[in-house]
């Protein structure tokens, strides 16, 4: 959530922690999605650019 992933449940003004709980809950997020989430975040941060030099998507 703090790293800019999409909210997959209703925020109703809680705060992220609680909304991470909810989603863990709701077992929309899982040990198995987790990697595969940090493979991706991986993949975006060291995306290379048309330019040839690293990307970095998030600052």
């Amino acid at each position: 959530i703090t790293l800019g992933r999409d909210i997959l449940v209703d925020e109703d003004n809680d705060k992220p922690t609680v909304i991470a709980l909810r989603e863990i809950a709701e077992g929309l997020i899982t040990t198995e999605n987790i990697d595969t989430i940090g493979k991706i975040d991986l993949l975006d941060e060291f995306a290379v650019a048309d330019d040839g030099e690293a990307a970095t998507t998030k600052e």
